[in-house]
């Protein structure tokens, strides 16, 4: 199934109007399954390339005060929440991560304006 994070305040709103855009890549390699605790897949824990810097990077900045986003650079990587509806569990940690190394299925979208990003899940 296809996730798409739209930055809050874009002005297309619409998740439909996003497609993937060769002009920017999400600088990492693979991501995990955050699972809530009954099993479903909330989420992923995608780990980036050491060298990126959040504050600059085009796609993430627009999400460094999004709470579906939680981002560790010293661990090398950043927690994404694909809806809100987990946000609770999200912030106290009650998700588990599931090892499952799914390489590909990441891209940058846009439909204009900022970055956003999608997921294959």
């Amino acid at each position: 199934m296809m996730y798409r994070l739209i930055p809050k305040g874009a002005e297309q709103p619409d998740a439909e109007a996003w497609s993937e855009t060769g002009d920017v890549t999400l600088d990492g390699y693979f991501y995990d399954h955050l699972c809530a605790s009954d099993g479903k897949v909330v989420g992923v824990r995608y780990w980036l390339d050491a060298e990126i810097d959040l504050d600059t990077h085009p796609v993430y900045k627009e999400f460094a005060t999004d709470e579906r986003l939680k981002f560790n650079q010293g661990g090398g990587y950043v927690d994404i929440l694909l809806d809100e509806e987990q946000a609770a569990s999200f912030k106290a940690g009650e998700l588990v991560v599931e090892t499952v190394q799914d390489f590909g299925g990441e891209s940058a979208i846009q439909a204009g304006g900022p970055f956003g990003i999608a997921f294959s899940v």
